[in-house]
């Protein structure tokens, strides 16, 4: 078997390839102490993890597994960073992830990527040096970029779009991070950026003219998945992507917190190019029951697996639509929180037989109550559930008793 510095560095160069992670498991189970052999075993742990459905069975205990490894052995584990990042994450049994200043990875990024295998890092105080950032050769080890907290002003957007490090680079995501215009423009027309499937922004006090801009974007070939969060951008906003060249290729469309009503719903629905859609979410929107009551009959609903409704103010009759939709038979997750949700739409769901793939069902906030609840516990349409959230529903306590027991206590949760 290699010496252990070998597969590490093996590693840092292949960070893609799992087995050689496993084997530097294996060598630390064979050869280290007890706790290099807690090491091994977070490590296959991690591995598993990110190879299995996230709705498997298994996923439960072994994250379990993971969160006590990781409150035992985190904070030594990533020691040798603690001198240059602000935080930082754990994947596949190395740190993976980490929040950085610009000015710290301009002097440390060579020996940050000697110390782990690198993947994603969220850079804080970038200011005016996002260009000298993105034309580091360390970049090209990166698939994932967040810019966190500062504007990007037109040359740093120059400078994203035109690095040539940058090829690989999955996801790109902006969070309080202002961008106009021009900056959209020169990113979402960037030829480099080819490799690029995710795109989010949050926060960034996007105007539709910007929006206009990343929705003519010649660029993007290989964008699946769209976040446009926070802006309060209206239904304006929704009739830009939908013309787009690039919405029928989208498996993820995230337009939460951005005043949408029903107009922007019907644009949506109305669209010819929506037809791979797996996840969307309109958590904070002015939907109202006649929002939900078009999704529910949307052609792109028989392709969704998530639909994310939180604080749409959809009601008992928006979730009564949703319940009896042949079309949301591949639905896994939904989330309803905060929607008014009576005991009439609790039953309305219970009783759907279109529903069986469901795994994953948050209705915390509204105001279902025993009779809801109880008819919620005796639903047999989904094959398993593996979480109900109901924090927040006036339910009693004989009855959330009854639930446990239905469900489990760590699947079923009132608070």
């Amino acid at each position: 078997m290699q010496p252990l510095e070998v597969i590490f560095q093996a590693i840092l160069e292949n960070p893609d390839d799992d087995d050689l992670r496993l084997a530097y498991a294996d060598k630390l189970a064979a050869c280290g102490d007890d706790s290099d052999k807690m090491r091994a075993e977070f490590i296959r742990i991690q591995c598993e993890l990110a190879h299995i459905d996230v709705f498997d069975p298994r996923v439960a205990g072994l994250q379990r597994k993971e969160m006590r490894l990781l409150n035992r052995f985190e904070e030594v584990w990533a020691a040798p960073l603690k001198p240059y990042v602000r935080s930082w994450q754990f994947a596949r049994g190395f740190v993976e992830d980490v929040s950085i200043d610009a000015s710290k990875f301009l002097e440390f990024d060579e020996e940050l990527f000697r110390q782990t295998p690198l993947r994603r890092v969220v850079f804080y105080d970038y200011d005016f040096v996002v260009p000298e950032l993105v034309c580091r050769a360390t970049m090209a080890r990166l698939r994932s970029l967040k810019f966190f907290l500062s504007p990007i002003n037109i040359d740093g957007a120059i400078a994203l779009g035109m690095s040539p490090y940058l090829a690989g680079l999955s996801k790109l995501e902006f969070q309080s991070a202002r961008l106009d215009k021009d900056a959209i423009e020169a990113i979402a027309q960037s030829t480099k950026l080819s490799s690029l499937n995710s795109l989010a922004f949050g926060w960034c006090s996007l105007k539709l003219d910007a929006v206009e801009a990343l929705a003519e974007a010649k660029g993007l070939t290989g964008l699946a998945a769209l976040h446009l969060r926070m802006d309060n951008l209206g239904d304006g906003a929704v009739q830009l992507i939908a013309r787009s060249h690039y919405i029928g290729q989208l498996k993820t469309l995230a337009l939460s917190h951005n005043r949408i009503t029903t107009d922007g719903i019907r644009t949506l629905v109305e669209s010819p190019k929506f037809s791979r859609l797996e996840r969307l979410y309109l958590d904070e929107n002015e939907l109202g029951p006649t929002g939900a009551e078009l999704l529910a009959r949307a052609p792109f609903s028989e392709t969704l697996q998530e639909l994310s409704l939180c604080l749409a103010g959809i009601g008992d009759f928006g979730l009564i639509a949703l319940a009896r939709s042949p079309h949301l038979s591949q639905l896994r997750t939904l989330c309803l929180d905060y929607n008014t949700i009576g005991d009439d739409g609790a039953e309305a769901l219970a009783s759907s037989s279109h529903l069986s793939k469901l795994n994953r069902l948050t209705l915390a906030g509204n105001r279902i109550g025993d009779r809801g609840a109880l008819a919620l516990s005796n639903w047999e349409t989904p094959k398993r559930i593996d979480k109900l959230l109901l924090q927040a529903n006036p339910i009693s306590n004989r009855v959330k008793d009854a639930m446990r027991d239905r469900f489990g206590r760590s699947t079923c949760r009132f608070s």
